[in-house]
């Protein structure tokens, strides 16, 4: 869903301003949802893996909880969606 895809966009742009996250990072987190993207037939346990992933940078990062928080709804929320959409008949 564009919408939520923009929502996380958003709140990354605004950790991003605030903290200290390096450009590696940012790659890292941005190949993680790319592979979301991508694959709309994602399992539990890959989408649970990216959660962790991207907590664990952005904690390292000094992010704060409520922002970490933020964006860990934004992309369970692309997740659902993708999941949702790969069980649609085609």
């Amino acid at each position: 869903d564009k919408a939520q895809v923009e929502k996380l966009l958003m709140d990354l742009l605004k950790v991003c301003s605030d903290k200290k996250i390096s450009t590696s990072e940012i790659m890292l987190i941005t190949q993680d949802i790319q592979a979301v993207l991508v694959s709309a037939n994602i399992s539990e346990a890959d989408a649970n893996a990216l959660i962790k992933d991207v907590q664990a940078i952005l904690k390292a990062s000094n992010v704060t909880k409520a922002d970490i928080d933020k964006i860990v709804a934004d992309i369970k929320a692309i997740i659902k969606t993708a999941q949702a959409n790969a069980t649609k008949p085609s």
